[in-house]
Parts: C-alpha cells; structure tokens; sequence
C-alpha cells in the first residue's frame, strides 16, 4: 500500500510538470531523470518482490512480519514450516492459528502432525481428537491418529483408525499403504500383500511400491521354508 501511495504522488508530480508536448521533454533533464528513477524503483520493488515468491515459506515469513495476528498468515506459514518437517516452528504457528480460530479442525488436525513430528505423542493424541471433536468426519485426523498409534506400536488402534479413515474417504490410497505396513510388521503378509494391490490400483507402476511387493512376498516365502 505504501508503494501505491508513493506511485500515485508520482503521477500527480508528472501531471504538472509534463505540460509540454513530448518533443519538449529533452529541455527539462530533472523530470526525464525524475521519471527514469521512478521506472528504476519500480522494477527494483517487482523484483525483490518475484524473488520472495520463488520461494512460498520466504513469502508467508514477510507477509507474516507484516500481518502475525491473523490465522490465515499463522495457518498457511505453519503448513509450510510442517511440510519442511520443520515441527518446532510449525507447532508455535499452528497453535497461534488454533488461539485465534478454536473452531478450526484443521489447525488442530496440522497442530496434531507437528507434536507428533515432535515425538510429543499425547500432546498430538489430544490434537487430534480435539479435532475430530469439532469435525466428527475429518478423515485426515483418523488418518493421522493411525499414524500415531502405529509409531508407538498400537496395532490394533492403529488398524481401526485407518479404517475409520477409509469409511470415510474410500479413496484415501495411502490408508492402503500404512495398512501394508502394519500388517508386514504383524506378519501378516497375505493381508499385507492384499493392501499393497489395492495401493498399486491408485498409482499403477509405482516402483517403490513394486518393491515392497517383493519384498513382502520374499519373507511370506521365507515364513513358508521354515515351517
């Protein structure tokens, strides 16, 4: 805004002295100069200003230096910080951003996956229901809960939640692939393998996935031999 103000100074400050035809302009230097500064600074302030949104987390920093109170700045620049994995400072805006809008389950869903990056896992447990507590068919949030209770080795709570997610959102193809994890660690691999397939539905050729189908089905063979 202050750009605006300053730009709009300048072109009442050429509206009186530019009075002359164009031809006329070369008899006065300082005006030319004037306007060839104000060109100059202009391109200057576009440039730093392109330069901060080649990089979205430089742009939210200055747009949050500017404007830190309101829950959008402090919700999309902790969403930033939370995927750099970035957890401490994307847990102080994300809590910022639940502060200013306690009704948002998104923030407390985002606030949930930073103490859980931070291996604050009751904090993150509560995160979570409180925001399954504001949005009951928040399938992200069961989503992350599995998440949660398989890091601490909660198989069967980590199986429900997934679950609970998939009743929700059907097509959530990564519930498939925390599933085949659980079910590997269960040794469990015919279940294992079944959501590996069903993964694979989602993103056909995947390799790393192809890989873990192998992989899956070399210890199945090896469980078998020492039978």
């Amino acid at each position: 805004m202050p750009t605006w103000g300053f730009s709009l100074f300048v072109v009442w400050l050429y509206a009186l002295i530019f009075r002359e035809p164009l031809p006329k302009l070369s008899s006065r230097p300082a005006a030319v100069t004037l306007m060839g500064v104000h060109i100059l600074f202009l391109c200057a302030a576009t440039w730093q200003r392109n330069q901060l949104y080649l990089n979205p987390i430089e742009m939210w920093e200055d747009v949050y230096i500017k404007y830190p109170d309101t829950y959008r700045n402090n919700y999309n620049l902790g969403n930033l910080y939370l995927e750099d994995s970035k957890f401490e400072k994307a847990s102080e805006l994300l809590l910022n951003a639940v502060r200013i809008s306690p009704s948002s389950s998104e923030a407390r869903n985002n606030l949930g996956v930073a103490l859980m990056g931070r291996k604050e896992y009751d904090k993150a447990y509560q995160s979570f229901h409180e925001a399954l507590g504001i949005k009951q068919n928040l399938a992200e949030a069961y989503y992350n809960l599995g998440r949660l209770h398989y890091l601490q080795k909660k198989y069967g709570e980590a199986e429900e939640s997934f679950r609970q997610c998939l009743s929700l959102n059907p097509d959530y193809f990564t519930v498939h692939y925390e599933l085949a994890r659980l079910y590997h660690d269960l040794k469990n691999y015919k279940a294992a393998l079944l959501e590996l397939q069903q993964t694979l539905t989602y993103v056909p050729g995947n390799q790393a996935i192809m890989r873990k189908i192998e992989e899956v089905k070399k210890a199945s063979a090896d469980t078998y031999h020492l039978r």
